[in-house]
């Protein structure tokens, strides 16, 4: 193929990947109102500050769920996109990655929903308990549920990362297991910036699974040196 026909094909993957996650925000939006209830449980009642703000909240959840329900497609038109350019063995030890990297994804952003958002939301009210009420603003909470369940699905990205940077050399396996005691202080400090609890029992809960995706990476960067 010519630039000039890679261009065009990108220009089509990219209007594909529009169009379903378009699609996928207007399906989503039926399932805004249950979802926000969920989002609301650890607050009880929310309130909104200016008109557009209740229509804002739920056109940004749509679009939050859109990501989630598209992603596998979006990295399929990415991959069909590349792929011609790679041999029939880089396909193979790529393409398993890529599937381990979506479902690490959706495994960070499920966990940060069940787990994190609710503790750290219980946390965060409990410093105003007795003294405080909360009036909590649906735009304020839906930043938080976002860059929370945004981080999560990153960092769950670590073995990924990890995995990658050995295989090109950058970093090795015995440097980590060197690092090791450095590195789980990290873990704990890490978790305890991304959800700001006193509570010993939470940074635990959040860190425990951090701390085991970095033995998964170790595991992993050994299995295919």
């Amino acid at each position: 193929m010519q630039f000039t026909e890679h261009l065009e094909e990108l220009r089509w993957r990219i209007i594909r990947i529009l169009i379903y996650f378009l699609t996928g925000a207007i399906l989503s939006y039926i399932f805004v109102p249950p979802f926000l209830n969920y989002i609301k449980k650890p607050v009880g009642e929310l309130y909104f500050f200016s008109p557009p703000e209740a229509f804002l909240v739920r056109i940004k959840l749509s679009l939050l769920l859109s990501l989630f329900l598209t992603l596998p497609l979006i990295i399929l038109e990415i991959w069909k996109f590349i792929s011609p350019a790679l041999y029939p063995d880089e396909k193979k030890k790529i393409l398993p990655f890529v599937i381990f990297g979506i479902f690490l994804f959706y495994a960070g952003g499920i966990f940060s929903a069940i787990l994190a958002y609710p503790l750290g939301m219980k946390v965060l009210l409990s410093f105003g308990k007795g003294f405080m009420e909360p009036i909590i603003g649906a735009d304020h909470l839906f930043k938080i549920f976002f860059y929370l369940t945004l981080a999560f699905s990153v960092l769950f990205e670590t073995p990924i990362v990890v995995l990658i940077l050995t295989r090109l050399g950058i970093i090795s396996t015995e440097t980590i297991e060197r690092r090791r005691r450095e590195i789980i202080v990290g873990i704990f400090v890490i978790a305890a910036i991304i959800t700001p609890s006193v509570d010993a029992i939470t940074l635990i809960l959040i860190s425990l699974p951090l701390y085991l995706l970095f033995e998964i990476s170790i595991w992993l960067s050994k299995r295919f040196k």
